[in-house]
Protein backbone atom coordinates (compact mmCIF):
# COMPACT_ATOMS: atom_id res chain seq x y z
CA UNK A 1 0.00 0.00 0.00
CA UNK A 2 1.26 3.46 -0.90
CA UNK A 3 0.23 6.62 0.87
CA UNK A 4 -0.09 10.10 -0.55
CA UNK A 5 2.43 12.59 0.75
CA UNK A 6 2.12 16.34 0.66
CA UNK A 7 5.68 16.58 2.03
CA UNK A 8 8.78 14.42 2.29
CA UNK A 9 9.23 11.66 4.84
CA UNK A 10 10.37 14.33 7.33
CA UNK A 11 6.71 15.34 7.54
CA UNK A 12 5.64 11.97 8.90
CA UNK A 13 6.53 9.95 11.94
CA UNK A 14 10.26 10.26 11.29
CA UNK A 15 9.94 14.03 11.03
CA UNK A 16 12.00 14.70 14.13
CA UNK A 17 14.56 11.96 13.63
CA UNK A 18 15.23 12.41 9.93
CA UNK A 19 15.58 16.19 10.17
CA UNK A 20 18.28 15.62 12.76
CA UNK A 21 19.88 12.85 10.66
CA UNK A 22 20.26 15.04 7.58
CA UNK A 23 21.61 18.01 9.49
CA UNK A 24 23.86 16.02 11.78
CA UNK A 25 25.57 14.02 9.05
CA UNK A 26 26.07 17.15 6.93
CA UNK A 27 27.48 19.19 9.82
CA UNK A 28 31.27 19.51 10.24
CA UNK A 29 32.80 17.31 12.92
CA UNK A 30 33.82 18.85 16.21
CA UNK A 31 36.40 17.72 18.72
CA UNK A 32 34.07 17.43 21.70
CA UNK A 33 34.57 14.24 23.67
CA UNK A 34 31.64 11.92 24.16
CA UNK A 35 30.16 12.54 27.58
CA UNK A 36 28.94 9.69 29.74
CA UNK A 37 25.74 10.56 31.61
CA UNK A 38 26.03 10.65 35.35
CA UNK A 39 23.80 8.40 37.38
CA UNK A 40 20.54 10.30 37.45
CA UNK A 41 17.67 10.45 39.86
CA UNK A 42 14.14 10.79 38.41
CA UNK A 43 13.68 14.26 36.96
CA UNK A 44 11.71 16.58 39.19
CA UNK A 45 10.65 18.87 36.34
CA UNK A 46 10.10 18.72 32.59
CA UNK A 47 13.14 20.95 32.14
CA UNK A 48 15.32 18.53 34.07
CA UNK A 49 13.89 15.61 32.08
CA UNK A 50 14.80 17.36 28.82
CA UNK A 51 18.38 17.78 30.01
CA UNK A 52 18.60 14.11 31.01
CA UNK A 53 17.13 13.13 27.63
CA UNK A 54 19.76 15.08 25.70
CA UNK A 55 22.50 13.81 28.02
CA UNK A 56 21.80 10.36 26.60
CA UNK A 57 22.36 11.68 23.07
CA UNK A 58 25.62 13.24 24.20
CA UNK A 59 26.61 9.86 25.62
CA UNK A 60 25.95 8.13 22.29
CA UNK A 61 22.80 6.41 23.57
CA UNK A 62 19.94 7.75 21.40
CA UNK A 63 18.05 4.44 21.45
CA UNK A 64 18.04 4.50 25.24
CA UNK A 65 16.74 8.08 25.12
CA UNK A 66 13.82 7.00 22.92
CA UNK A 67 13.05 3.90 24.98
CA UNK A 68 13.27 5.74 28.30
CA UNK A 69 11.37 8.90 27.51
CA UNK A 70 9.06 8.54 24.50
CA UNK A 71 5.47 7.55 25.27
CA UNK A 72 4.46 6.38 21.80
CA UNK A 73 0.93 5.40 22.84
CA UNK A 74 0.26 8.91 24.13
CA UNK A 75 1.18 10.33 20.71
CA UNK A 76 -1.35 8.32 18.72
CA UNK A 77 -4.58 10.21 19.61
CA UNK A 78 -3.19 13.52 18.35
CA UNK A 79 -1.93 11.82 15.20
CA UNK A 80 -5.03 9.82 14.29
CA UNK A 81 -7.89 11.42 16.21
CA UNK A 82 -11.11 9.47 16.68
CA UNK A 83 -9.89 6.71 14.37
CA UNK A 84 -7.78 5.43 17.25
CA UNK A 85 -11.04 4.40 18.95
CA UNK A 86 -11.54 1.89 16.14
CA UNK A 87 -8.19 0.20 16.68
CA UNK A 88 -7.70 -2.95 18.73
CA UNK A 89 -5.13 -3.50 21.45
CA UNK A 90 -3.24 -5.69 18.98
CA UNK A 91 -3.28 -2.88 16.40
CA UNK A 92 -1.87 -0.39 18.87
CA UNK A 93 0.81 -2.81 20.01
CA UNK A 94 1.90 -3.38 16.42
CA UNK A 95 1.89 0.36 15.67
CA UNK A 96 4.10 0.95 18.67
CA UNK A 97 6.47 -1.86 17.67
CA UNK A 98 6.77 -0.57 14.10
CA UNK A 99 7.54 2.99 15.17
CA UNK A 100 10.07 2.04 17.83
CA UNK A 101 11.81 -0.40 15.48
CA UNK A 102 11.98 2.24 12.78
CA UNK A 103 13.35 4.90 15.11
CA UNK A 104 15.94 2.42 16.34
CA UNK A 105 16.99 1.73 12.74
CA UNK A 106 17.50 5.46 12.14
CA UNK A 107 19.59 5.87 15.27
CA UNK A 108 21.66 2.82 14.35
CA UNK A 109 23.47 5.10 11.88
CA UNK A 110 26.97 5.49 13.41
CA UNK A 111 27.50 8.87 11.72
CA UNK A 112 24.35 10.20 13.34
CA UNK A 113 25.21 8.80 16.76
CA UNK A 114 28.67 10.35 16.58
CA UNK A 115 27.39 13.73 15.39
CA UNK A 116 24.69 13.90 18.05
CA UNK A 117 27.20 12.92 20.75
CA UNK A 118 29.39 15.85 19.73
CA UNK A 119 26.54 18.35 19.48
CA UNK A 120 25.86 21.06 22.03
CA UNK A 121 22.41 21.19 23.61
CA UNK A 122 21.74 24.70 24.82
CA UNK A 123 19.10 27.30 25.62
CA UNK A 124 16.66 25.11 27.56
CA UNK A 125 13.45 26.94 28.47
CA UNK A 126 10.21 25.51 29.83
CA UNK A 127 6.80 26.96 29.07
CA UNK A 128 3.86 27.19 31.40
CA UNK A 129 2.10 23.85 31.99
CA UNK A 130 -1.05 23.43 29.90
CA UNK A 131 -3.51 20.54 30.22
CA UNK A 132 -0.96 18.62 32.25
CA UNK A 133 1.77 19.03 29.65
CA UNK A 134 4.90 21.16 29.58
CA UNK A 135 6.81 22.19 26.47
CA UNK A 136 10.60 22.52 26.68
CA UNK A 137 12.43 24.35 23.89
CA UNK A 138 16.16 24.12 23.25
CA UNK A 139 18.72 24.31 20.45
CA UNK A 140 21.00 21.64 19.05
CA UNK A 141 24.29 23.11 17.81
CA UNK A 142 25.87 20.75 15.29
CA UNK A 143 28.66 23.07 14.26
CA UNK A 144 29.56 26.74 13.99
CA UNK A 145 26.98 27.35 11.27
CA UNK A 146 24.27 24.77 12.04
CA UNK A 147 21.75 25.11 14.85
CA UNK A 148 18.40 23.29 14.98
CA UNK A 149 15.52 24.47 17.14
CA UNK A 150 14.01 21.55 19.04
CA UNK A 151 11.00 21.14 21.29
CA UNK A 152 9.85 18.32 23.54
CA UNK A 153 6.40 18.18 25.13
CA UNK A 154 6.42 16.31 28.44
CA UNK A 155 3.64 14.85 30.52
CA UNK A 156 4.20 13.52 34.03
CA UNK A 157 3.29 9.83 34.28
CA UNK A 158 3.54 7.32 37.10
CA UNK A 159 6.99 6.35 35.80
CA UNK A 160 8.12 9.99 35.53
CA UNK A 161 8.25 12.65 32.83
CA UNK A 162 7.61 11.27 29.33
CA UNK A 163 7.79 12.82 25.86
CA UNK A 164 4.33 12.97 24.25
CA UNK A 165 5.23 15.20 21.29
CA UNK A 166 8.38 16.58 19.72
CA UNK A 167 9.70 18.84 17.00
CA UNK A 168 12.94 19.55 15.16
CA UNK A 169 11.38 22.04 12.80
CA UNK A 170 8.32 24.23 12.22
CA UNK A 171 5.73 21.55 13.05
CA UNK A 172 5.22 19.29 16.00
CA UNK A 173 5.45 15.58 15.18
CA UNK A 174 1.77 14.92 15.93
CA UNK A 175 0.67 17.83 13.71
CA UNK A 176 2.84 16.67 10.83
CA UNK A 177 1.59 13.09 11.00
CA UNK A 178 -2.05 14.18 11.42
CA UNK A 179 -1.79 16.35 8.32
CA UNK A 180 -0.43 13.48 6.25
CA UNK A 181 -2.99 11.05 7.62
CA UNK A 182 -5.91 13.31 6.71
CA UNK A 183 -4.85 13.32 3.06
CA UNK A 184 -5.14 9.53 2.96
CA UNK A 185 -8.84 8.71 3.22
CA UNK A 186 -9.98 5.16 3.84
CA UNK A 187 -6.77 3.96 5.47
CA UNK A 188 -6.49 2.72 9.03
CA UNK A 189 -3.90 4.07 11.48
CA UNK A 190 -2.09 0.73 11.44
CA UNK A 191 -1.94 0.55 7.64
CA UNK A 192 -0.76 4.15 7.53
CA UNK A 193 2.09 3.39 9.93
CA UNK A 194 3.02 0.25 7.98
CA UNK A 195 3.20 2.17 4.71
CA UNK A 196 5.00 5.09 6.28
CA UNK A 197 7.83 3.20 7.91
CA UNK A 198 8.33 1.09 4.78
CA UNK A 199 8.65 4.22 2.65
CA UNK A 200 5.39 3.48 0.87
Amino acid sequence: MRIQRSHSLCATVVYVATCCVTAAIAAPATQSARTQPAATRPAATALEAARQYTDLFRAGQPKKAIDTYWDIDAMFPAMFGDDMKKTTAADRSEMRRLLVTFLHSIYANPQLVEAMSKAEYVGFTAGEPKDGRTRVDFQVKLGPDKTIANALVFEHKEAGWRVVDASAGPKMLSEAVAGEYKTNKGITPLDFIKAMVSGG
